[in-house]
């Protein structure tokens, strides 16, 4: 059921990092734009960022893109600036940079440099970005942040995976220290861990490595999470309505295909059909 928007963030300004032209970034903007918020859409390629701004201000939004590595200091601290001095204020950071990167081979074949990179996507990056908006957040005493994390950090892959558990792990780590730090000051700061999501690079991905299905079955992107379904629980940690949660992993395996994402990492829990529809 496709829920209508309540304007639950009217007057709000968001911060989204690592938005592509589809994929939960793009939703989360969309999502956000929806409920009333100015959107500063931030990722490295101008061009993409460009194009979900475009398509906020198509609904009647107010967005700007912001071209920025989330890795490098002075391009933070300069798209947080930016997005207070063109839409007057910083409430709201969904931080969904990272990823896995090229880091791959074992313990003793993977390159530093490979390693280092996704080290920095997933944890250097997310404290660059959190530092430099609760900046902002902690004289103004209100805030949410919200950082994309994954099950690798609490539960490590299997295999070639070390630098993305690492940085995962790091970046949860990062979010409870943070809310443990800012919540007298009414800032809630959390994680969602997607699971898998049936967005462009994580379908390939899947389909490629379980080529010959799982169990007998094929691989069925419909069964993943829906970038939409990832937005709706991140509106609501953006929202009034999660003031009493800070400190949170939020984990949605359970829409997940969770036959292909079990095997991928090798672990339990096994196969949950998810229902055709969900009533409400």
């Amino acid at each position: 059921m496709e829920t209508k928007p309540s304007r639950r963030l009217e007057g709000k300004v968001a911060i989204v990092v690592g938005v592509s032209d589809e994929g939960m970034g793009r939703s989360v903007a969309l999502k956000f734009a929806s409920e009333g918020a100015a959107v500063a859409v931030c990722s490295r390629t101008q061009s993409r960022i460009e194009k979900v701004a475009g398509e906020i201000r198509a609904m009647g939004g107010k967005a700007i893109a912001i071209s920025a590595d989330a890795t490098v200091q002075g391009q933070v601290d300069q798209m947080v600036e930016s997005t207070v001095k063109q839409l007057g204020s910083v409430d709201i950071l969904f931080y969904n940079a990272g990823g896995a990167g090229a880091a791959r081979g074992g313990p003793t074949e993977v390159k530093f440099s490979d390693w280092q990179a996704t080290v920095n996507n997933n944890l250097i990056g997310a404290f660059l970005c959190t530092q430099a908006v609760l900046k902002k957040m902690m004289p103004q005493q209100s805030g949410r942040i919200i950082l994309t994390g994954s099950g690798s950090g609490v539960r490590p892959v299997a295999g070639d995976m070390s630098a993305y558990n690492v940085g995962n792990a790091g970046e949860i780590a990062l979010a409870q220290s943070l809310a443990a730090a800012t919540a007298h000051l009414g800032i809630c700061v959390n994680v969602v861990c997607p699971g898998a999501v049936n967005s462009r690079d994580w379908t390939r991905r899947a389909i490629e490595r379980f080529s010959s299905g799982v169990e007998g079955k094929p691989v069925d992107p419909g069964r993943f999470n829906q970038p939409e379904e990832i937005a709706d629980v991140v509106l609501f940690l953006a929202s009034y309505e999660s003031r009493a949660l800070t400190g949170a992993v939020i984990n949605l395996y359970f829409r997940s295909d969770i036959r292909a994402y079990s095997v991928w990492r090798k672990a339990e829990p096994q196969y949950i059909e998810r229902p055709a529809t969900y009533k409400w």
